[in-house]
């Protein structure tokens, strides 16, 4: 069974990371799940050792999952921690969602570019000084398994090398907005600082943490959280008791599925990661 996290030997791991983060600002996107949970729970643990400042971001969508006794709880919880949380109200309503269903789309789409846009739209509010600023993204080494068995799958179903996916793209813009997940520290040529702070873990290890550290997660499921691929292949994992270890997960991806080396996305810069990658 794999090591739980233990803050001093995840701070080990990332030593050279977290000490050129001193003075800059962590941008991360919270939603109250594990995995965000856990990456914020670690660097404001980190922020105050290593002299950097971290603000987090969410975006309350869907709106069943957020009702005010959620909120009170989540942000009563980090605000005794000496976090303060910036909650975003999105243009888009629940009912959004729901036509998805019915024209045989996956509305987890319509929620991840609802709270995409978000971020975008108030990038230069959040972002500031690009070469100031880290943008931590909550990936764990379950969601590198899953991006690998994803590509696979999708390259043998596709009838051609340019299909395009139920989101409406082509599995070459997928494979590159995916296998960025695989690098735990990106510098973009404009300075911004790309940081994932879980790709290392399995959800066992996750979840350990957030029970021994009394972390609170957002308690009202999602009543559309069955059309993420992800889940399905997570509860797999989950029922099989597996444990993934990131080198050979890496190496695999850099040796068979041949993923871009780390210069073609630090050749990139901020608007277009985050308008195609992120």
């Amino acid at each position: 069974m794999a090591d739980p996290i233990r803050y001093s030997t995840w701070k080990t791991g990332y030593l050279p990371a977290l000490e050129g983060f001193a003075g800059k600002k962590i941008i991360l996107t919270y939603s109250g799940g594990k995995d965000s949970s856990v990456g914020l729970y670690l660097l404001h643990r980190a922020s105050r050792e290593f002299n950097f400042e971290i603000e987090p971001h969410a975006v309350k969508f869907p709106h069943h999952v957020f009702p005010e006794t959620e909120l009170q709880k989540l942000e009563g919880y980090w605000q005794r921690q000496g976090v303060r949380i910036h909650w975003h109200d999105p243009v888009t309503s629940d009912k959004e969602l729901e036509p998805g269903i019915e024209n045989d789309h996956n509305p987890c789409h319509v929620c991840n570019r609802a709270k995409k846009h978000i971020l975008i739209e108030k990038g230069q509010a959040i972002f500031g000084e690009p070469h100031s600023v880290v943008l931590m993204m909550s990936y764990s080494l379950w969601d590198l398994v899953s991006a690998t068995l994803e590509h696979i799958l999708g390259g043998y179903s596709s009838e051609q090398p340019g299909a395009i996916d139920e989101n409406g793209k082509k599995a070459s813009h997928r494979f590159l907005e995916t296998s960025q997940r695989f690098y735990p520290l990106i510098r973009l040529k404009t300075g911004l600082q790309i940081f994932k702070p879980l790709i290392r873990y399995n959800d066992q290890q996750i979840l350990e943490l957030i029970e021994n550290a009394g972390i609170p997660l957002s308690a009202i499921p999602c009543r559309y959280r069955e059309f993420r691929p992800k889940r399905m292949f997570c509860r797999y994992y989950e029922k099989a008791k597996l444990e993934f270890h990131f080198d050979q997960v890496f190496a695999f991806a850099t040796d068979v599925l041949k993923i871009p080396t780390l210069s073609y996305y630090e050749s990139l810069d901020m608007d277009t990661y985050l308008d195609k990658l992120a």
